[in-house]
């Protein structure tokens, strides 16, 4: 008989609905060994995480640290971070692996350890580069990273390369991250479509562009806005909403629609529960980021629902769609390049389906579960020093 998985200690900053924490829902569902989930504040994704029936810790983490904190900031936030750091050792101790799924869950991981004593998985979910964090956070996740963790899985290459560039110590595993595909159904497309007319009063005989995605100025939703000005008659469903204190973002697109004339031709659906119906709703999906994204799990998700794709050609999205094969890429930030790009597509329905048809194989192919999760769930065993079970290597 093979030896139970390890009992694995999930931590994640976040009780709200990222895309890091959509992931981590993932991996928690399928991993079969004993866990629990400590979160360091509480919202959806801890709901989300109750009603799944998994055990879920708070330690609420209070002390206003975030990206692009300062020393100062930092320092006065020390009192209240050891209390943290305390609670994480203590609880830490009753499992086998730590497992931090952010920046500042590693961080925390990290000086926790000499109370846990246990071995420290980081996945990386963020390109560490100046673009994203100060340079103190990148010093700070460069120390925690190469002192503090055993292993490193990064979502992407790009990822990985970012990782190395900062400075990190050894080679990140890469392991894309794995969506499930039970809630899309690519064959019902028509009747999404109409479902979504019928909520947004959009026209029916105009084409309906969806972008996906919190939302904030690198996300560039913005891009699309202006793009879709460009085309008569496009119409555009924004579906997010604002995480991470960025709650200006949504004021801003909303002035440029209006500023733009486009407020018949635009709807903002905010958050939602029900994505993979919106996408298979929509004619075109965008991917829009003017940064590079870490993944792109928006991408996957819109093959899956069998829905053409246009990304920008930037960290993770390239190693997702194919050009013009899976889907079309276009410089990060270009609005003529994006708007030509919707257009194409839009006068040609033979190659929308080409792309559709194409991405939805090489989505199921790249993306599942089945192939994912196994590859997870042997850097867990590696770090804790177990072989992976037969059933784990072979699902």
């Amino acid at each position: 008989m093979s030896a139970p998985l390890p009992r694995v200690f999930f931590l994640d900053q976040s009780g709200d609905l990222g895309g890091a924490e959509l992931s981590l829902l993932d991996i928690v569902g399928q991993y079969r060994g004993e866990k629990r989930v400590c979160l360091l504040s509480d919202g959806p994704f801890a709901a989300k995480l109750r009603a799944a029936g998994h055990d879920v810790q708070m330690l609420p983490l209070t002390s206003g640290v975030r990206r692009g904190s300062g020393v100062a900031e930092m320092l006065r936030s020390l009192p209240h971070l050891a209390r943290v750091i305390a609670g994480i050792g203590r609880s830490a101790r009753a499992f086998d692996v730590v497992y931090a799924n952010t920046m500042k869950a590693l961080v925390l991981a990290a000086l926790s350890r000499p109370l846990h004593r246990r071995p420290v998985i980081w996945h990386i979910r963020d390109i560490l580069s100046a673009d994203h964090f100060s340079p103190l956070a990148l010093k700070v996740a460069r120390s925690a990273a190469n002192l503090g963790t055993d292993r490193q899985i990064a979502n992407s290459e790009a990822t990985a390369a970012a990782f190395r560039a900062a400075g990190g110590h050894q080679e990140a595993v890469v392991i894309h991250n794995a969506i499930p595909t039970g809630a899309f159904h690519p064959q019902n497309r028509a009747s999404l479509r109409t479902v979504l007319v019928q909520e947004t009063g959009l026209d029916p005989a105009n084409p309906i562009i969806g972008v996906f995605g919190r939302l904030a100025e690198w996300k560039g939703q913005h891009i699309v806005i202006e793009a879709i000005s460009k085309i008569c008659g496009c119409q555009l469903a924004i579906v997010g909403g604002a995480l991470f204190g960025e709650n200006a973002a949504e004021a801003r697109l909303r002035q440029k629609v209006a500023d733009l004339g486009l407020s018949e031709r635009v709807r903002f659906l905010g958050f939602r529960d029900d994505v993979p119906a919106l996408m298979g709703g929509v004619d075109i999906v965008v991917h829009s980021s003017i940064q590079p994204e870490p993944f792109g799990r928006v991408i996957v998700e819109a093959m899956l629902a069998g829905t053409p794709v246009i990304a920008t050609r930037a960290g993770g999205a390239i190693e997702i769609v194919t050009d013009d094969a899976t889907g079309l890429l276009v410089a990060p930030g270009d609005v003529d390049a994006l708007a030509q790009a919707i257009a194409r597509l839009i006068a040609d329905p033979n190659l929308q389906q080409q792309f559709s048809e194409a991405a939805l194989i090489d989505a199921k192919a790249r993306f599942s579960p089945e192939i994912c999760f196994p590859r997870i769930d042997s850097v867990i065993c590696s770090v804790a020093g177990q072989q992976p079970p037969p059933s784990s290597a072979g699902r």
